[in-house]
């Protein structure tokens, strides 16, 4: 008969003083680099906070520089279109209300010739 191999199931030995002492040891060392890990993170997280208000902040006096710039060239361009339709309906008002002059000017009737 073949030799059958024997296979036997071993509990793993209970933990002695010590090694449930190192393992305490780790898990209480693991817990403390969980938590300055995650302050860490906190500080991280607060510091781009910070950083994107000031960029936010930065962006927004831009922004409002540039619509402040914007305005002051529409008004100028607006005062500008104004005084040129001014001058426009001035200059049509003096056309419509100057006489008209007579082709014949003068006795001899001619316009351009001289009179004799």
């Amino acid at each position: 008969m073949a030799a059958e191999a024997h296979t036997t199931t071993t509990e793993p030995p209970a933990p002695t003083s010590e090694a449930r002492d190192l393992l305490d040891e780790a898990r209480r060392q693991a817990t403390q680099q969980i938590a300055e890990a995650q302050s860490h993170a906190a500080t991280i997280l607060e510091e781009a906070r910070d950083q994107a208000a000031e960029l936010t902040n930065a962006a927004r006096g831009e922004v409002e520089r540039q619509l402040e710039w914007a305005r002051a060239q529409a008004s100028a361009i607006i005062n500008r279109a104004q005084e040129s339709a001014e001058e426009l309906l001035n200059a049509a008002s003096v056309a419509a209300k100057a006489p008209s002059e007579p082709e014949d000017s003068g006795p001899g009737g001619g316009g351009d010739e001289p009179a004799r």
